[in-house]
């Protein structure tokens, strides 16, 4: 995202890390405020791994993909990156994208494939 969002002619107003209680699990997730031109919009974005795992970085989720491709015969990961249009107040944009991505991780943590052994 941070070379991509400036690419697409949007600012980086402001970054951080946010965590998030779901289903009992306490993550973090990386929070992005861009603007272009009077556009505002929230970006939610995490890297995952099977087991529910959360990463902050590209790098960590290349290490971890390496670590379980070596030691489990496992190379998935996924970015993931959820977006909202800031309308009104910032407050109301930040209510819902926070209910979406509780929402939103369950499902993909249920639905994470399963290697089967051969």
């Amino acid at each position: 995202p941070r070379a991509c969002l400036p690419s697409q002619g949007w600012a980086i107003v402001k970054e951080d890390i946010t965590p998030l209680t779901v289903t009992g699990k306490n993550i973090s997730v990386i929070r992005v405020l861009t603007k272009n031109y009077e556009s505002r919009r929230i970006i939610y974005h995490w890297y995952q791994s099977s087991g529910g795992y959360v990463l902050s970085s590209g790098i960590q989720q290349n290490i971890d993909r390496f670590k379980k491709r070596v030691f489990l015969n496992r190379n998935d990961g996924a970015f993931i990156q959820v977006t909202i249009p800031v309308r009104e107040r910032i407050e109301e944009s930040e209510t819902l994208i926070r209910g979406f991505v509780k929402g939103l991780f369950p499902l993909i943590v249920n639905n994470w494939p399963v290697e089967i052994e051969k």
